[in-house]
């Protein structure tokens, strides 16, 4: 029986997790988890491959990040997402766990993810301030 005391927290909208209490984690995670699917595809079907091919695959496969410009780069389950990219990078080179985080973005030509996540977020940002639209441009400038 439908209990009416009951309501939903969170609901997708255009590929993004909304919820009541306007919080990225559901969205951050889900996208967690789709990224390590993606990686784990890249490794699955590419994984004999050498770790330059499996590189290029994982940044061209597994870095849409959409939606993510409208994050909170706060938030504390950015950090996991980073994680999670870190530790494909090191399965992708074959290289211990031990290996140090800030070595890896060197090796892999590549910002660090939270940078790239700035930039991103950066990027949005300006459009928006720069919109031909009024409305956009006045509501970024407010919120700015």
């Amino acid at each position: 029986m439908f209990n009416y005391g009951e309501f939903v927290n969170s609901w997708p909208h255009l590929g993004h997790i909304l919820t009541t209490d306007m919080s990225d984690k559901v969205d951050i995670e889900q996208r967690k988890h789709s990224l390590c699917g993606q990686i784990n595809d890249v490794i699955c079907y590419f994984g004999k491959r050498q770790s330059v091919v499996k590189l290029k695959l994982m940044k061209t496969y597994c870095t849409s990040f959409y939606g993510s410009v409208l994050w909170d780069l706060s938030h504390p389950a950015i950090s996991a997402f980073c994680t999670t990219w870190i530790k494909g990078l090191r399965i992708i080179w074959s290289i211990p766990y031990c290996t140090h985080s800030s070595l890896l973005p060197i090796m892999s030509n590549y910002l660090p993810l939270l940078d790239e996540l700035c930039c991103r977020s950066a990027a949005f940002i300006k459009s928006c301030l720069e919109s031909v639209s009024p409305i956009v441009s006045a509501v970024a400038h407010y919120g700015v």
